[in-house]
Parts: structure tokens; C-alpha cells; sequence
């Protein structure tokens, strides 16, 4: 059905009360309706020609050439369907005032308050500048090649498809002017329209620094303007800009910069300088938020330069460093395998609803413990979780509220449980998670190659046998060290360690040790010192003090020492120590003075005179000096001149080299 108007379409009707009107003969030199169409409406108007009308729409019927009263638009009877008496009326097509459309004279078209239906297009002129402002207006311009319309700033043009646009409002306290980058920082109620409120960007400030988009126009205080979200700002000084470079928030309120903020700045991107100039700037904006209050990565990522990371890095599977520079770790202490960790893998979910949560934390517990943490009210600000470790046949804690952070729910284990959101859980949803403890091997392992010489390619570390519970140094081991480390592998190597050692040192220690201990004050054990041979003697020695030892010397020992000093002949008899005279003959090479003739000894240990038998002027006195009757003295000869009486005090002393006997 369609909507059709006809020139000169008129005709008769008798048609009485307000029914389907009858069309009747077609007035000379006019159409008749069917023209219009079978199904179709048309605009029509009936009189009686004296003081009753009616104009409405009318649904034309071909078979019985009729024509209902679809609508009625106006008629002589308040505008309701006129009851109409017998007589003939006039009944032609029209086009009623209020559905005509004209150029007044400034050749506008004005369609009123209804509405304009086209069925194929609308062709507008191309203009070559933006339009007067004028609120509602819309226009094709041939700047942008955009559809541009305006609404109640005359500064703003939306254009249609390649621009977004919030209206907001300034309530900072000064004018906001064109191309300042802005963040919104609440909300304007009291006014017409609600809309976000919006200040000054600012990439030092966490609260701040997250811009919506720049300032379309100046916006004055306590005033509404709009922000692009989108889209393409023009006619503004990006002086201070780069062209064909991203810019991004600034390190001061309101302002923009080509460099991306770094650590500990909040790195904002807000699209792109498309042209830089002092008036007639371009940006396209398309912002990026580089800085994130949370996200999750379901596959894999790359960061392509520096990490830095101000709060704990839990890694839950195993890591590899491919990187030849050396890993320096700031804090003062390092920890490796700090137990069981249960992790996203090791939780299990349960429930229809949200599975956003997962235990954390390493296990320091002693017995192997499954934990249980269930929804146990929703709806409210935040929904509430219960724990227990026997599957809620007791509940430790309940109506625990989210936070968005890892919670602790066992101290004792130091088990966590941490939720991806606070609100949107099913009521008894539940997960499940088991950690235990762990003896394992573990350590510190390297690498090193040797290339084609020496062992090439192994593994070098120091780790904890809990096989013998002893740290362990090894410079080869060849398969790659994890789970128990077989010593007995045929790789396997124990280090070398050159240290120096403050402290206590049990086991067998291998090789030649120099220095000395600074604390040691005796030894652990107690040794005996003895000298055996002709003299002996025996001493307990254990460091804490100087010791002497007491020796014993025999008259055998000495007859013994006489017969092992070095030469030939039957040395000396055991007879002299009786006192038994006898001619004794000294070594002719030990003595240029030797006397001639026998020499007699009396007593050879007291160092008695000796008769050289020459006379009592010419006599020669030969000794030893004896320290005592057990020690066997130094041996001297002594000459001197003999004249009666006590003996000369000797001029000459020989030491004895060898002593030979004969009888007489």
C-alpha cells in the first residue's frame, strides 16, 4: 500500500453518516479515483458545498470504488467524521495544508513537527565551508567529505561517522581550552543533562592520568562542552608536537608529549599528530591506556625491553632465562623452592557460575591439606566466600568479603585465596585445591662449556642432598639437574673449593692446610711424645701448653752411644767404667799434638789426669767434661802442661773423633 496523489481526481458521492464513502460519477473534465489505485491511500476532501467539510486520508477500494475514512485531518465537525445528511458532496483528491511542504522565502523547507520519508535518496549540496551555526543543522562539506550537524556549540562540529563526542562538564574552576587532554574525574547531576564531570590529565597522577579524550573546544567553568573520544580534532596549536609520531599524556596537568612516560609515570597514548602547527594542528585520536590497574594474559606474551615489577613476582610454573648477561636481584636475601604452591593449575572449580578464583601462597604446613573456599552469600556490595579443609563437614571461617586482593584463609599453611572480582558469583560455587609438603633435592645450578676441548657442555651447582641431608658441590653433572640428582651418575664430579674457612670443620679433609686457627686452644685429643733409643723419655702433649720431656740415661746407653759414633775399630769397653787402667790411643788426624807413647786413663768420666809417660814436666791431662754420671758428656781433649799438683788450666780443647783401645 502507498501513498498516492493524483492531479484532477474528482467525483459525486451520496454517501449519508459517517461510513465508507461511495464513489459516484466522475465530474466532467476530472479523473475518476481509480487512478489512485486498489490498496492505496490518498489525501482527500468532501463538502456539500455549504457550511459542512472534511479532509482526512482515504483508502481507495477498487472493486466497489470506494473510499474509507482512514484518518480524518480536519473537518466542520470539531475534526471528527462529519454524519452526513442525503444530498450529493463533492469527494476529489487533495493535498491537505498541513501535509504540504513549501520553500519559504529564503527558499528553506519547513516540515514542521513530522517526519520526512524518502524512498530512494537525498542529495545535498556540496558545501566548500562549514555551515552557520545553527543547533540541529546538517550539511555535507567537501573539508572532511563528512556529514556534519551541530548541536548547541557553535564551536563543535560533529561530523557524522569519524568522530565521537561526550558532552561533560567544567567544574575544574577555570576555562578548559581546545586540545587539553582530560580524565573524568566524576559526575554532574543537578543539571539539565547528567553528564561526566572532567579535569586536567596528568601522567604523574594514578588517578589522573587515564584521559578520555581531549577538550573539542574551550569549555568555561561551571559549563557543559564536549570531549572527543575519537575521531579527528583540527585547528588547534600542536607546535610543541611531532608530526607522524604518537603523543601521549604529560608529566603535568593539561599537558601532551611525543615521548611515552616511563617508570614511575602512568603511560597514557592518545592517538596521533597528524600535522604539527601553531594554528592549524592536526590529532587524530585513538587513545591506548598503557597503564592498567589489572589484566590477565590467557596465552603467551613478550615484553620486548625492561620489567620492573614494585610488588612480588609469583611464578607458578618454571622459568628459563635466555639471557647471557648476569640476573642481579636487589633484595638481601634470595629463596627458591619455598614449598608446595597450589597455583591456577591445582584449583579446581565446581558451580554454574563465575570461575575467577584460584589459591595461592607456598606451602609451609606438615601434612598434606585439601582447602575448600565456597560462595556463601551474593547480591550484596560484595559477595562472601566460607573455607574449610573437610569439605565443609566443619567451616573455619564464612561470610568473608571479597577484596579483589589475595585473602589468607590458612596462616598456619600459608594458604591464599585470591578472586578475579568482588560481585557477580553463584550462590555455593565452590574450589578445591590440595598442597603438601616437599623433600626434594634443590640448589643452585649453572652451566658451562668447554667447547671441543675438555668435558664440552654440563651442569655445575650447589644443592641439598636430602638423600644424606648434606649441601653437595659438583663442576660436571650432564643431565639437566632436577627431581633427586643421581651422585652415582657416571658425570657426576665434586667441586673444588677454595675458601677461607671461619669456623667449625668436621670429616676427612684431603691436601696440604696452611694458616692457622685463630681459635684452637688445644687438641681433641691428647697425643704422647716419647723419644726412644739410648735416651727416652715420654710426654702428654696436647697444645694448651708448653711441655718437657724427662729423659733417662744408663751406663749402658753411654757404652751403646761411644760404639755408634762413626768410624773403625772395637770403640771403647765397658771396661773404663769400671775404672780398669789400660793404654788408649787417640786418632793421630784429630790431633797435630798427639803425645808419644801411652796414655793412661784412671777415670774417663770425672776427667782424671792421663800419664803420657814423659815425665812429670812434660805431661799431657786428658778428659771429659761430664754435665752428671747419667748424661753422656760433650768429649773433649784437653792438653795442657802437667808440673805436679792440680793441673794447668787447659790452652787447647779437641773434640774427639775417635777413641781407640788396646790392652797392655
Amino acid at each position: 500500500m502507498a501513498l498516492v496523489i493524483a492531479d484532477r481526481v474528482k467525483a459525486r458521492t451520496t454517501t449519508t453518516g459517517t461510513g465508507t464513502y461511495s464513489i459516484g460519477a466522475t465530474a466532467a473534465g476530472f479523473q475518476g479515483f481509480e487512478v489512485i489505485g486498489d490498496g492505496n491511500t490518498t489525501y482527500y476532501a468532501v463538502t456539500d458545498n455549504a457550511s459542512n467539510y472534511e479532509v482526512g486520508l482515504g483508502t481507495y477500494t477498487g472493486a466497489g470504488n470506494t473510499l474509507a475514512r482512514t484518518a480524518v485531518l480536519e473537518s466542520s465537525n470539531s475534526d471528527a467524521a462529519v454524519n452526513w445528511g442525503a444530498g450529493d458532496k463533492d469527494i476529489f483528491v487533495t493535498v491537505p495544508a498541513a501535509k504540504f511542504l513549501y520553500k519559504d522565502n529564503d527558499a528553506n523547507v519547513d516540515i514542521g513537527s513530522g517526519s520526512l520519508t524518502v524512498g530512494s535518496h537525498i542529495d545535498l549540496d556540496i558545501q566548500s565551508a562549514h555551515a552557520a551555526h545553527n543547533e540541529g543543522r546538517l550539511w555535507y562539506d567537501s573539508i572532511h567529505k563528512t556529514l556534519n550537524y551541530y548541536s548547541d556549540d557553535a564551536n563543535v562540529v560533529h561530523e557524522i561517522g569519524i568522530e565521537e563526542h561526550q558532552r561533560v562538564y567544567n567544574n575544574t574552576g577555570s576555562t578548559i581550552t581546545k586540545g587539553t587532554p582530560l580524565y573524568f574525574s566524576g559526575n554532574y547531576i543537578s543539571g539539565a543533562i547528567d553528564v561526566p564531570t572532567v579535569g586536567l590529565a596528568d601522567a604523574t597522577d594514578v588517578n589522573a592520568y587515564n584521559a578520555q579524550g581531549l577538550a573539542a573546544s574551550d569549555i568555561p567553568n561551571s559549563s557543559y562542552g564536549y570531549c572527543i573520544i575519537a575521531g579527528q580534532l583540527t585547528g588547534l596549536d600542536t607546535s610543541a608536537l611531532s608530526a607522524g609520531t604518537n603523543f601521549f599524556v604529560g608529566l603535568t596537568p593539561g599537558a601532551v608529549q611525543n615521548a611515552s612516560p616511563v617508570y614511575p609515570n602512568f603511560p597514557m597514548s592518545l592517538g596521533w599528530v597528524v600535522n604539527s602547527d601553531a594554528s592549524n594542528g592536526i590529532l587524530l585520536v585513538n587513545q591506548q591506556n598503557h597503564s592498567v590497574r589489572s589484566f590477565r594474559v590467557q596465552t603467551s606474551a613478550h615484553i620486548g625491553n625492561d620489567l620492573t615489577v614494585d610488588g612480588d613476582l609469583n611464578v607458578v610454573g618454571t622459568t628459563t632465562s635466555t639471557s647471557s648477561n648476569n640476573v642481579v636481584a636487589g633484595a638481601p636475601f634470595y629463596r627458591a623452592n619455598e614449598g608446595d604452591s597450589i597455583g591456577e593449575a591445582g584449583t579446581t572449580f565446581s558451580g554454574s557460575g563465575l570461575d575467577d578464583a584460584f589459591f595461592s601462597g607456598h606451602f609451609t604446613g606438615t601434612t598434606s591439606t585439601t582447602y575448600y573456599v565456597k560462595i556463601d552469600s551474593v547480591g550484596g556490595a560484595a559477595d562472601t566466600f566460607a573455607v574449610s579443609t573437610d569439605n565443609f563437614a566443619t567451616t573455619q571461617t564464612s561470610g568473608t568479603v571479597i577484596t579483589g586482593d589475595k585473602q589468607l584463609i590458612h596462616s598456619a599453611d600459608n594458604i591464599y585465596v585470591e578472586f578475579g572480582a568482588t560481585t557477580g558469583h553463584t550462590l555455593n560455587d565452590l574450589w578445591t585445591g590440595t598442597a603438601g609438603p616437599t623433600n626434594i633435592d634443590t640448589g643452585f645450578w649453572s652451566n658451562r662449556n668447554t667447547g671441543t676441548t675438555g668435558i664440552g657442555y654440563t651442569h655445575i651447582g650447589l644443592f641439598f642432598d636430602v638423600t644424606d641431608t648434606k649441601w653437595k658441590l659438583t663442576d660436571e653433572y650432564d643431565p639437566v639437574p632436577q627431581g633427586s640428582i643421581d651422585t652415582s651418575h657416571s658425570s657426576y664430579s665434586t667441586a673444588t673449593l677454595v675458601a677461607n674457612i671461619d669456623g667449625n670443620v668436621s670429616g676427612n679433609i684431603t691436601g696440604s692446610v696452611t694458616g692457622n686457627a685463630s681459635s684452637a686452644t688445644a687438641l681433641a685429643t691428647a697425643r704422647n711424645i716419647a723419644l726412644t733409643g739410648p735416651v727416652t723419655g715420654t710426654v702428654s702433649f696436647d697444645g694448651s701448653a708448653d711441655a718437657s720431656i724427662a729423659t733417662t740415661l744408663t751406663a749402658a746407653d753411654v757404652l751403646t752411644a761411644v760404639n755408634s759414633v762413626d768410624g773403625t775399630g772395637s770403640g771403647l769397653d765397658s771396661d773404663l767404667l769400671d775404672g780398669e787402667e789400660g793404654t788408649y790411643y787417640l786418632d793421630a788426624t784429630n790431633f797435630t799434638n798427639m803425645p808419644s807413647g801411652g796414655i793412661t786413663f784412671s777415670d774417663l768420666l770425672y776427667g782424671s789426669y792421663v800419664n803420657s809417660g814423659q815425665g812429670a814436666t812434660n805431661a799431657a791431662y786428658w778428659g771429659f767434661a761430664a754435665l752428671d754420671d747419667n748424661t753422656w758428656p760433650t768429649m773433649y781433649a784437653q792438653i795442657s802442661t802437667y808440673s805436679g799438683g792440680t793441673p794447668d788450666v787447659p790452652a787447647t780443647y779437641y773434640r774427639f773423633r775417635k777413641v781407640y783401645r788396646t790392652y797392655e
